[in-house]
Order: C-alpha cells, then structure tokens, then sequence
C-alpha cells in the first residue's frame, strides 16, 4: 500500500519469523562482546528478520513506554537520532536507541555502569519532587505525588531491580510518614527483597 511499515513500541505483542542465532564473539581483540553484553540482559538468542515477516498482534503497552516513546519522538528532530540515543540512555537505562559504537566506547573505557539506571537515580527524582513541592512536600497529597513520580520514573526505566527496589522502599518512606511511623531501612529493604 506504499505505506512505511510501523515500529513496534516496548510492550507489543508481535509475531516473527526468522533464523534463531547464538549471538557470536567479538571477531577483533578487544571489540565490542555483544554475546556477554547481551547475555547481562537475559537474552540468550537473536532473531534475524526482514520487515515484512513481522506482524503487530497487540498495541497495548504500559503508561511509562508510551511516555518515553513520546519524548523520543520529540527529541529526535530537535537533537539527532544520535544524540537522542545518548540521553535516552542516560535518564533512562536503555541502550537499545544507541549506536553500537558509542556502546562499545563506554564499555572500553570503563563507563558502561552510566548507562543502567539504580535506586539513586530513584532517589533523586523523589528528591526534585519534593524539593519542587516545597513546605507541602510532607503533606499526604504530596507524599502521593512524590511516591507516583518514583514509580513512574522506575516505570521508565524498564522496572530494573534495582530501580523496582528503590521505588518500593519509597513507598514504604512515604507510607510510613503518613501514619506517622518510623521509618526501618532494613525493613524496607527486606520487603522490597520479598
């Protein structure tokens, strides 16, 4: 029909066909190892695949995919595709819209931990949010803003352990300060395990 074929979004049913691969070694000493990068992930195999052999069963995605999709699609004409992939992976944990190449330099030198969002991160966002609600920050209503601003930004981030584990101890701060409880880190950090 002429139309350009659609991209799928985080949390599409879709439905493929192609050759299962084993990803494979590093060809040159010293270049990027997607086997093992890829292995951190818990992927195990690759797909190849043409266009035309991937069909959309379902759209339904979650709120946070569709919200960093859309700040995707924004940011792309204004910065580059390329730097887009960059901050994208940066606030958000993702490397899958970066280049390879640039991958494969932070790894090198050593600063591939930038790219995965952990509960500091969380705990930033949490922080700005309160700090942006001010004296009202410890209100009730405030602790529930400040509680969905942790949750949707761990949402963002692809609900990584560490992120899903920093937000739920935030829930329990904020819960704790509501019924007027003292907070137990260890607690928390207990629950959260659970």
């Amino acid at each position: 029909s002429g139309e350009s074929p659609e991209e799928p979004w985080a949390g599409w049913k879709i439905q493929l066909t192609g050759t299962v691969e084993k990803p494979g070694f590093p060809r040159n000493p010293g270049s990027f190892d997607q086997r093992t990068y890829l292995r951190t992930l818990g992927v195990q195999a690759v797909i190849d695949t043409k266009e035309e052999e991937v069909r959309i069963l379902e759209r339904s995605t979650n709120l946070s995919a569709k919200f960093r999709h859309l700040l995707e699609q924004r940011w792309i004409p204004v910065m580059g595709e390329k730097n887009c992939g960059g901050l994208i992976g940066f606030l958000f944990g993702t490397s899958d819209s970066m280049e390879e190449v640039t991958l494969e330099a932070f790894q090198k030198i050593g600063l591939g931990h930038l790219l995965a969002v952990s509960g500091l991160h969380v705990g930033l966002v949490y922080g700005a949010v309160q700090k942006l609600l001010g004296s009202r920050g410890r209100t009730v209503y405030a602790q529930i803003v400040c509680c969905f601003a942790a949750v949707f930004y761990a949402g963002l981030a692809g609900f990584s352990a560490s992120a899903s584990r920093a937000a739920l101890m935030i829930v329990i701060h904020s819960v704790g300060q509501m019924l007027f409880r003292p907070y137990d880190m260890v607690t928390a950090a207990a629950v959260a395990g659970m």
